[in-house]
């Protein structure tokens, strides 16, 4: 071997131990310093990647761009449609469009409103309100509103204050004046319902407006654009007018010929003569049956100057009534009216449910018991009822439901059954185009 490689071999034997425990230190100093960079190095990656997994991401700005559908895939792989809803406020605004509301009318409780195309109308459970005439409801999705509308007479004649403080216990504090279609009526909240209340008295009826309150702002629009389209329909002129101006004489018939003392000056036959035109048939069955009771045969009434006759051929209907009485016509509604007071009507509603019993409709919609009232044919042969007071005949016919009605306002009464018999037998349907 070489003597240079000899030099700088490491001799064991003859080298002493200073210099060998010299080299073994610096050695351990490098090693150590080795370890000290590969842990630290180490120990930072391994904190760098756990705060990058904690890391908070900044969300991004909302935008308008639509929803992405996450719902989970069919057999197909095909996604799943997710049904729309109408939580958006945005999308709600189109429930205001009042151009596109459905129109509904009253006629026999005298009022008519529009409600939004997708909420639902439908007759409401009574309990709560035992004695009302009538009581429906119209709702929304669950959360977006509900309105009742409740229609109580007003037998006893009472004042509206009077009325809700005897049945609500509400007082004139609890109370603020509102005006319904021009009427005046009251507003009261209930916070523990989270409710507020619409009443007013119009034409001898109650009516109570309960709107349920909602989150959704455009709710209250809804509610505010209701009232504005709510309408009364106009009564008969007297029946707004005072107790002094109405007839309140007990009904007489002096010669017990089926026509009362009113309805002898009514077709001009004589009070004191039951066959004023001596063919041996009363006064009476002769108006019924639509005969002249003062010309001898076969003279008809409706060729006289005795009566009228009335053509409807919207709802297509003929009748005759007296030529003296007023006629009034709103939407559908015609009002036959006699200067004291009384008169007859008839009321075209919309058969909506698509009811083809009158007598469920009558059970249903006017909540009265069907065993009480009679079976009778309008026109000849549509079917047909009659009230047990003989005073409210009700059919269906095509699209609409059909009443014959005969108010005699507050008298105890009527004057006039025996007409009101004869417009019921005048009455004929005409074939619609």
């Amino acid at each position: 071997m070489p003597a240079k490689f000899l030099a700088v071999r490491p001799s064991f034997s003859g080298q002493s131990k200073s210099s060998g425990a010299t080299a073994g230190f610096k050695k351990n100093i490098i090693i150590g310093a080795m370890m000290v960079i590969v842990i630290g190095a180490a120990m930072a990656l391994a904190a760098w990647l756990f705060l990058k997994s904690v890391k908070k991401e900044v969300p991004a700005p909302a935008t308008n761009a639509p929803a992405t559908n996450n719902a989970p895939a069919s057999l197909n792989q095909e996604p799943i449609n997710i049904a729309p809803t109408t939580t958006d406020e945005s999308a709600l605004q189109v429930l205001l469009d009042v151009s596109q509301w459905q129109p509904y009318i009253k006629a026999t409780d005298n009022y008519s409103l529009k409600y939004p195309t997708p909420w639902q109308l439908a007759s409401a459970a009574s309990e709560t309100a035992p004695n009302a005439l009538s009581r429906i409801s119209i709702a929304g999705e669950t959360g977006l509103g509900q309105i009742y509308i409740t229609v109580y007479n007003n037998s006893e004649r009472a004042t509206l204050l009077s009325w809700l403080t005897q049945n609500f216990g509400l007082s004139e504090v609890d109370l603020e004046s509102y005006k319904l279609n021009n009427n005046d009526g009251y507003r009261s909240d209930d916070i523990a319902a989270n409710s507020f209340t619409i009443a007013t008295l119009y034409g001898g009826k109650f009516y109570i407006l309960e709107f349920i309150k909602s989150k959704r702002v455009v709710v209250d629009d809804i509610y505010e654009q209701f009232l504005i389209n709510w309408q009364f329909i106009p009564l008969a002129e007297t029946e707004e007018e005072t107790e002094e101006n109405i007839n309140y004489e007990p009904v007489i018939d002096s010669d017990q010929d089926g026509l009362t003392d009113a309805e002898e000056a009514l077709f001009g036959t004589d009070k004191s003569n039951p066959d004023t035109d001596g063919d041996t048939y009363s006064d009476g069955v002769e108006v019924i049956n639509l005969y002249n009771p003062k010309i001898a045969g076969s003279a008809r009434l409706y060729e006289s100057d005795l009566v009228k006759t009335q053509v409807n051929n919207f709802h297509h209907y003929n009748l005759v009534y007296p030529a003296s009485w007023q006629v009034k016509e709103t939407q559908g509604s015609v009002i036959f009216q006699d200067a004291q007071g009384e008169f007859f009507q008839v009321l075209i509603e919309p058969n909506s449910q698509g009811y083809v019993d009158i007598k469920k409709w009558y059970k249903d919609y006017l909540k009265l018991d069907p065993t009480t009232v009679t079976d009778t044919v309008v026109a000849g042969a549509t079917p047909a009822i009659v009230s047990a007071d003989q005073m409210h005949l009700y059919f269906i016919f095509g699209d609409n439901i059909y009443s014959l009605i005969y108010n005699i306002n507050l008298r105890q009464n009527g004057n006039f059954m025996t007409t009101f018999k004869m417009i019921v037998k005048s009455f004929k349907l005409m074939a619609s185009e």
